[in-house]
């Protein structure tokens, strides 16, 4: 009888490391298919990034930038003394402002 209980102990150790060994080929599989797919989700991000970089660049051309309206500043100041609102071309009258042709001078 005691082999009978050996028998039994045997083929259910044998069954349980079975069992184990088929959980882990699945869970194999299941972090290699993971991985597949996270590398393919990284490689579209990746191209997704390059296109929006490309359309974006492509919209900056067609956008003056700040140097543009720098430099389109920098050419008008250079023309000469601006109006405002208040003063007209001529600036302010130097006398108002003690012989100097604006507050900032």
């Amino acid at each position: 009888m005691s082999m009978g209980y050996i028998a039994v102990a045997v083929a259910i150790a044998g069954s349980a490391v079975y069992t184990g060994e088929q959980t882990r080929k699945a869970n194999r599989r299941s972090l290699l298919a993971q991985e597949r797919a996270q590398a393919a989700a990284t490689r579209q991000q990746i191209v997704g990034d390059k296109l929006a970089g490309m359309e974006k660049a492509k919209a900056d051309k067609k956008r003056a930038g700040a140097n543009q309206y720098l430099a389109a500043a920098q050419q008008a100041a250079k023309q000469g003394p601006a109006s405002t609102l208040l003063t007209g071309t001529g600036g302010a009258d130097g006398m108002l402002l003690g012989g100097r042709s604006t507050l900032v001078s």
